[in-house]
């Protein structure tokens, strides 16, 4: 709000309309707060599949994404990662999204999503050309509270119900269950093949075994 728009705000205040200036200043408020991004808004990432690994500030600018005392992140890899934050730590399997465990492992974005305009959907098909649900189920066959990649869905219950590269992930069972066990990034190491890039907007296809 501007100088001149608080001598109106007060001036009308001085002359006893209440519920005019009232109304003013609520309009003000709400202009003011629609042309400043929200820290949400503000905290919004850009989708930038150039983003060299660990470049916070490509992607996120001037936000602080790490502690002022972490180590520098820029051209950092996962394993790298790893020295310090152990597969199991939390600070890490609990915040840091898909998208970052994979690009930070050397699957760009457009291994999964390919060059076409807008980006194509990513489905359980491109997942488990790296991701083999046999593997996944082996993995994690010692949870306890259950057999999140071999429930009674069965093994096909498509990965993006649980795991979202952009958003935090889910346990899906939880709709109707009360897990406590947590969706990590995908910090297990692919199965040494290569995400095909996706073409026309299809999913990539699963290749034969």
């Amino acid at each position: 709000m501007g100088d001149t728009d608080f001598v109106s705000f007060h001036s009308r205040m001085s002359r006893g309309d209440g519920v005019t200036a009232a109304l003013c200043l609520i309009v003000m408020v709400l202009l003011s707060w629609l042309s400043h991004p929200t820290p949400l808004e503000a905290a919004q990432a850009q989708n930038l599949a150039t983003a060299a690994t660990g470049d916070c500030a490509a992607c996120h600018g001037g936000d602080a994404m790490v502690p002022a005392d972490h180590a520098a992140t820029k051209g950092l890899t996962l394993p790298q990662c790893l020295s310090c934050h152990k597969g199991n730590d939390p600070e890490l399997i609990n915040t840091m999204p898909l998208s970052h465990a994979h690009q930070l492992s050397g699957v760009t974005c457009t291994k999964c999503h390919g060059e076409t305009q807008p980006p194509a959907a990513v489905t359980t098909k491109t997942c488990v050309v790296c991701h083999p649900i046999a593997d996944l189920i082996e993995k994690t066959k010692t949870i306890k509270e259950g057999y999140p990649h071999n429930s009674h869905y069965g093994p096909n219950l498509a990965c993006e119900k649980c795991h979202h590269a952009h958003k935090k992930s889910e346990v899906y069972c939880n709709q109707c269950h009360s897990f406590d066990f947590v969706v990590p990034s995908p910090i297990l190491k692919p199965a040494g093949k290569t995400a095909p890039a996706v073409r026309k907007g299809a999913p990539a296809e699963q290749k034969k075994p």
